[in-house]
């Protein structure tokens, strides 16, 4: 119906992941009220950013892998976003307020969903350099990946944009493969299907593996990745999917989201198992939990 969805999930070391498990509504004095996944119960902004906005913006990242530069006499990205979600109303309004004392700290693509003129776009945020992307017709993602040239070369450290073995590379073909798939057909059900993918690019079937859009590093020997600057590029890694998130039209006018804790498609995590099979992990006794299976639930 051109009416825009959006989805994220959070890709994190399982030991700090398993405590992204809280929604929180805020209602300011001024601003608008919203409603975020918050990783702590104390924190001002998200951290794992997905936001709905009374304003009806529906926002949320990825974070740019291997960005290296900062300014530190600049405004930190945590007081900048919970700004622009609080006060924004437009898309360009987003966006001046981020960019407003942008110090270059935890560098994002942004994806903003305007509910209230269908508009969506997608923000890189460099420190000296942006690119902002926008349509009424189209789709966006983020992987991880920097898309614009001048943030990709002259500000990062490259993380696979063009190599099917990195997490990056392989996310990336795979998100355009599943756009192409369902363009003109996406709905809530097909954002959560999306977000549960497991197809890997690489080996060329459905094989939970750190290649997949549903992150599955802990079971993944890693054969193929040998970058020294990859993200978690080591041999059974505890990371990956910690939860799903999305929201379409009805749920950002009455100010709800959708969540899933724990992986994106479902698959428990026994730390116990885990740890048997992979002693080398065992020093995280005591600090990693059992994540199982989570139901799809309505936060209101």
């Amino acid at each position: 119906d051109g009416k825009p969805y959006l989805g994220h999930e959070s890709f994190d070391e399982f030991w700090s992941g398993q405590y992204f498990n809280v929604c929180k509504r805020v209602e300011p004095d001024d601003g608008y009220a919203f409603i975020m996944q918050a990783s702590a119960p104390c924190m001002l902004s998200s951290m794992t950013d997905f936001y709905v906005t009374a304003a009806g913006l529906n926002i949320t990242e990825t974070t740019l892998a291997g960005f290296d530069r900062y300014d530190d006499a600049g405004m930190p990205e945590w007081v900048r976003i919970r700004d622009a979600v609080q006060y924004a109303a437009t898309i360009d309004e987003f966006v001046e307020r981020l960019n407003k004392g942008n110090n270059g700290g935890y560098a994002n693509a942004w994806l903003i969903a305007d509910h209230n003129t269908g508009e969506i776009a997608r923000f890189e945020q460099g420190l000296e350099f942006t690119s902002l992307e926008r349509t009424f017709d189209g789709a966006y993602f983020g992987c991880n990946a920097v898309f614009d040239p001048r943030i990709r070369n002259l500000e990062c450290k490259d993380n696979g944009f063009n190599d099917p073995r990195q997490q990056t590379g392989a996310r990336r073909q795979r998100w355009m493969e599943l756009i192409d798939q369902y363009y003109g057909k996406i709905d809530l059900e097909v954002v959560k299907k999306m977000l549960a993918d497991t197809y890997d690019v690489y080996l060329g079937y459905n094989c939970p593996s750190s290649r997949d859009i549903c992150a599955h590093y802990d079971v993944d020997p890693q054969y193929y990745a040998d970058d020294p600057d990859a993200v978690w590029n080591i041999p059974f890694y505890p990371a990956g999917s910690c939860d799903a998130k999305a929201a379409g039209p009805d749920d950002v006018k009455h100010l709800k989201m959708w969540g899933r804790y724990g992986r994106a498609d479902g698959v428990e995590f026994n730390a116990r198992d885990f740890m048997d099979q992979h002693p080398l992990w065992k020093w995280m006794d005591g600090y990693l939990e059992d994540r199982p299976t989570q139901p799809w639930t309505l936060f209101d």
